[in-house]
């Protein structure tokens, strides 16, 4: 929020300078490439400067960049003094107290493409709102789905029999409606649909186990019965 206050400040400056000056219609950007400023480069200024990325150990792409400096004040009990540089890789960000030595490392400023998607760490986003290269962590994450494996308890049900799960594990490799592991490299998974897929099977499991529990106090009723008259017939 601080970074785009700070973008929405420049403009602001940049429409009332266009609007009141007198000698001036445009800010002036000043040929530095091979200088590497530091933060006590300049006071009380915004400046803008045509940079080499690299002399300036800028991120993104391209051989050049623009840098716009915000120098508010002479010493640090003004704040800090703020950067902003566009290149071909986009729109970036870094800051330093004017007595600092160095300035610090720089931030890219998010935003999003034509298409209205956000990619983190690629420009390709495809068909998604937000694309990651990389790994995500997140102490929570939530996803809104619009069903639930609970159908597998209702009466209406088909639980395949297991002789059934077994004919299709022989013949496809993989359990039923579960992708095959070629579909998943392709085309990766759907969370929230994999984990109601998920659910489904642990459901049936579950049914079956009630299932092998009945039978197998059944079993053991018929063994103890069948232990009686084995007794009785001893006896005789």
């Amino acid at each position: 929020m601080k970074k785009m206050l700070i973008v929405i400040c420049f403009l602001i400056f940049l429409t009332n300078y266009n609007l009141c000056a007198q000698t001036a219609s445009s800010l002036t950007i000043s040929d530095t490439r091979n200088i590497n400023d530091l933060p006590n480069s300049n006071a009380y200024s915004i400046r803008a400067d045509f940079k080499q990325r690299d002399v300036i150990g800028m991120p993104g792409s391209g051989i050049y960049s623009t840098k716009l400096t915000f120098s508010p004040w002479w010493d640090n009990t003004g704040g800090k003094n703020h950067q902003i540089n566009l290149n071909d890789g986009g729109l970036f960000y870094r800051n330093a107290y004017r007595n600092d030595a160095q300035w610090g490392s720089w931030q890219q400023i998010l935003m999003t493409n034509p298409n209205g998607s956000l990619g983190l760490g690629t420009t390709l986003t495809g068909a998604h709102k937000l694309a990651v290269e990389g790994s995500i962590g997140a102490r929570e994450v939530k996803v809104t789905a619009t069903g639930w494996s609970d159908f597998v308890f209702k009466k209406e049900y088909n639980l395949p029999t297991l002789e059934e799960v077994e004919k299709h594990i022989a013949e496809k490799g993989h359990l039923e409606n579960i992708p095959s592991e070629e579909e998943v490299v392709k085309n990766g998974i759907n969370l929230g649909e994999m984990n109601a897929k998920l659910l489904q099977k642990i459901e049936e499991l579950t049914l079956y186990l009630i299932e092998i529990k009945k039978e197998n106090v059944e079993v053991r009723k018929e063994n103890s019965e069948m232990k009686k008259r084995i007794e009785k017939l001893e006896e005789r």
